[in-house]
């Protein structure tokens, strides 16, 4: 898409007026295609306030810098717009990642070969990581994308290093203390601890595939104004995490046509789509 890194980063901040109110003006931005499938699948999973503006903007952001890849979002809340209470519903969470382990595992086995990526933001940080927990073993995607998420500095890492191929990586910001400083002290973090987030002080452990990247100063020039949403900024994306995705692509490029099944799914577009 060709829209000015300008008028991209202020339409994203002009939008964020729009966050309470979920999808109510937000418009459909799946990219489900048998050209886009082939080529890979990244699942966007937004916060605890569900489908909205700020999912849309990533999408956004990755489409504005060419990425290849099917888009698509899993909306693991709940629907209703009592944000903080999604933090705390283990259970229904877990059934909410194991939707997406299976979701995972068909298109894998549909397409043979083809990168996934998992985006989450805040609270949707924590569901990719309980999506990693829940992938069965020998399975992997290639990349996961923490955006300040909702997770304790602490998490334990050791269940999921081998269900990712590449990296993970985790931008965080350390005056993201509203949300993730009190809000997760308040009600705790996807993984029931009561602390200050990963997403503001980023993680304790240290590993090659993890990848952890700080607010800078520099970031103001992407649009990315620091705090809980600027990640999410549709020029922060384009400028910061759709490289990520295409470099990956470089150094760990997918299979060829040879290595798909023959038979396919006679419409992916329904089954990977997001539930409504």
């Amino acid at each position: 898409m060709n829209v000015p890194e300008k008028y991209a980063g202020i339409s994203s901040l002009l939008a964020l007026w729009k966050v309470p109110f979920g999808p109510l003006f937000v418009q459909q931005y799946d990219t489900i295609s048998e050209e886009r499938l082939d080529k890979g699948l990244i699942v966007i999973m937004p916060g605890i306030e569900g489908k909205g503006v700020l999912n849309r903007s990533v999408a956004m952001g990755l489409l504005d810098a060419g990425v290849p890849e099917a888009i698509t979002m899993h909306d693991w809340t709940s629907g209703k717009r009592v944000g903080p209470v999604n933090l705390i519903r283990t259970k229904r969470n877990k059934a909410q990642a194991q939707v997406l382990v299976d979701r995972i595992v068909k298109y894998q086995d549909e397409y043979p070969g083809r990168p996934v990526t998992l985006i989450g933001h805040s609270g949707g940080g924590g569901m990719t990581m309980m999506t990693l927990e829940l992938l069965p073993a020998g399975r992997q995607i290639r990349t996961a994308i923490l955006l300040a998420p909702a997770v304790s500095p602490g998490y334990d890492f050791a269940p999921i290093w081998d269900k990712v191929s590449h990296h993970i990586h985790h931008f965080y910001c350390v005056t993201d203390m509203f949300f993730l400083g009190i809000g997760t002290a308040v009600f705790g973090t996807m993984d029931r601890r009561f602390t200050v987030s990963a997403g503001a002080i980023g993680f304790r452990h240290r590993n090659d595939k993890l990848i952890q990247h700080p607010f800078r100063m520099e970031m103001f020039k992407s649009w990315n104004l620091a705090g809980h949403f600027g990640c999410t900024n549709r020029a922060f994306v384009r400028q910061y995490l759709a490289p990520l995705i295409l470099q990956a692509e470089v150094e760990s490029p997918a299979v060829s046509q040879i290595g798909r099944k023959a038979e396919l799914s006679t419409t992916p577009s329904c089954s990977l789509s997001s539930p409504s």
